[in-house]
């Protein structure tokens, strides 16, 4: 998912922040190689780095809200929480993209 979210950044020129999000989660083996040699050549400045709001960290509940990674605002995210919820899947299956995260119970 971080490599789609990097790929996309980068195709929409905001390239600190995808160079930044691919270096701090080493995700360089995710990324297709055009966008790659699209981000090689850019030189990782911090202070440009506007992603850096929220920490992009993935760990259990057990953190402040605040220091878990932050989709950026132009992300639209649809809970698919309920069995009446599944309709909206239409309508999602025409994103460019879809990200799935699921939980399970016994």
């Amino acid at each position: 998912m971080l490599g789609y979210l990097v790929e996309d950044l980068n195709h929409k020129g905001r390239k600190q922040e995808a160079k930044g999000i691919m270096i701090r989660n080493q995700v360089e083996t995710h990324i297709r190689p055009e966008a790659l040699a699209s981000l090689a050549d850019v030189v990782y400045d911090q202070s440009k780095d506007t992603s850096l709001q929220k920490q992009d960290a993935f760990e259990p509940l057990s953190r402040p809200l605040n220091e878990y990674m932050v989709l950026p605002d132009f992300v639209k995210v649809t809970w698919i929480g309920t069995e009446e919820d599944v309709q909206k899947m239409e309508v999602l299956m025409n994103d460019e993209f879809i990200g799935v995260d699921s939980e399970w119970r016994p």
